[in-house]
């Protein structure tokens, strides 16, 4: 990246609203994900109506603002105009993405930041990230999942909340996203994207994914033409040669913890429900990868949710999926498996594989109670198996409980079907050799009550 230290950041205007004969060149869509190193990297990307410079002003937040002479950095990037459907009409529009990806910030820092064109004066408001402290040190973070809504006011919903879910957990360091962004995605010969939910989802949460590092996953709805790729800034992540056109699988390591992230939706381009062996074999290696390097947390996200309560547990995509991957997570050691999809609230027992190759619960489970941050938690004690979590959906398309044919799910907790319409969002701290998980549900139509409805810990110590 070209870096040019300004001489005179103090003449850069400040947020206002752009007149008509500069709005094509106002940025919208912005969104900092993980691209690289957690402790160094950050991707950005963003959205304008007509070509301008990919432009990003820097400053760190304890040292400094943007508008202070000498105390920031300006960063290029590049650009790509593309088309982009709105709906199933034929209407398409010529859009522009910017992508701009940082490698040299420092460590446990917090950061301030506006993207746009230091030529024409047009900048973004202004927002903020944190990089990843050494391993070793506690941090949070929080989990959301099937934000889709088709209309403007469901989308508003997931917003609200959204906010909510940073007001409950304000330390929260970055932002996982379980997929289905948005509705958009229709199964079959007429799938379809439409640009302008995605414009609505960002426009309705600026404020919230402006603040944070998104870790984003990619749903069944987020898969059409490239769509998750080009919305989110990946590349460095991505594994050489991987099929980025249903949505990505890359890992993230931060603090103490691996990240490993699938596309499940490559079992729909395959047509029968498995991932390719291509990501088979990119998991097993990155998980043997966090082994060596010592790290101690194993976490798994993917959207396609192989033991939940939903109503896809029996569909014939799934029943393969689950063949194919329950075994191997047992195998690789994970600690938790994060899921999306179907719309309800689940977390299982701590399941592994038998010796006859059953998923089944671990027996003898060793559990304790101990006081962390001020709480008594229960702790299950270096469990030999993994646990799977759905945390419900923070939109407005609320599914219903179903009892699998196919397959026993041993659920530990779950979240009362008469209740079944609030938003659930979950948020997990890591410390050490500890991990907590809390789920909250919002009673986003009623008082605005936030309650707690499920927490789980696990210690792993040697």
């Amino acid at each position: 990246m070209v870096i040019i230290l300004l001489a005179a950041i103090i003449s850069l205007p400040g947020n206002y609203s752009y007149g008509a004969e500069i709005a094509d060149f106002v940025p919208y869509c912005l969104v900092v994900t993980f691209n690289g190193e957690a402790e160094s990297s950050r991707g950005f990307t963003w959205y304008t109506d007509e070509d301008c410079n990919s432009h990003i002003i820097l400053a760190e937040k304890e040292r400094g603002n943007l508008n202070f002479s000498g105390s920031a950095q300006l960063y290029s990037g590049t650009s790509t105009r593309m088309e982009r459907y709105f709906g199933r009409s034929e209407l398409k529009k010529q859009v522009v993405v910017h992508r701009l990806t940082l490698t040299d910030l420092k460590a446990d820092t917090t950061y301030i930041y506006k993207v746009g064109d230091a030529g024409r004066g047009v900048w973004s408001q202004e927002g903020t990230f944190r990089t990843a402290a050494p391993p070793g040190d506690d941090f949070q973070f929080l989990i959301i999942a099937d934000s889709q809504g088709a209309e403007k006011q469901d989308i508003l919903l997931s917003a609200r909340s959204l906010d909510m879910a940073f007001q409950t957990i304000p330390e929260a360091e970055f932002l996982v996203h379980m997929g289905d962004f948005v509705e958009s995605y229709s199964s079959g010969a007429d799938s379809f994207e439409n640009f302008a939910q995605w414009q609505e989802f960002f426009a309705a949460s600026e404020r919230e994914l402006m603040n944070t590092t998104l870790l984003p996953v990619a749903g069944n709805h987020d898969m059409t033409s490239n769509v998750f790729d080009s919305h989110f800034a990946l590349e460095q992540l991505i594994p050489e040669g991987a099929d980025t056109e249903t949505g990505a699988y890359y890992a993230v390591n931060y603090g103490n913890a691996c990240f490993i992230i699938l596309n499940t939706n490559e079992g729909y381009h395959n047509g029968n429900g498995r991932i390719s062996q291509q990501q088979i074999d990119w998991l097993k290696n990155t998980a043997a990868l966090a082994d060596e390097q010592g790290i101690k947390w194993k976490i798994l996200l993917m959207h396609r949710g192989i033991y939940s309560f939903g109503r896809h547990m029996d569909g014939e995509d799934i029943i393969e999926l689950r063949a194919q991957l329950a075994p191997l997570v047992s195998d690789l050691g994970i600690d938790l498996v994060l899921q999306g999809h179907d719309h309800v609230y689940m977390r299982s027992k701590v399941l592994a594989k038998s010796q006859f190759g059953e998923i089944v619960p671990q027996d003898g489970a060793q559990v304790v109670k101990e006081e962390f941050k001020g709480e008594i938690i229960d702790f299950a004690v270096n469990p030999s198996g993994t646990t799977y979590i759905i945390p419900n959906l923070i939109g407005s398309q609320f599914g219903f409980r179903k009892i699998s044919q196919t397959v026993e799910v041993y659920p530990e907790a779950v979240y009362n079907s008469d209740d079944n319409h609030e938003p659930v969002f979950a948020g997990i701290t890591i410390a050490g050799d500890h991990l907590v998980y809390r789920a909250y549900a919002y009673d986003r139509e009623g008082e605005g009550q936030v309650k707690e409805i499920d927490r789980y810990g696990i210690i792993k110590d040697e």
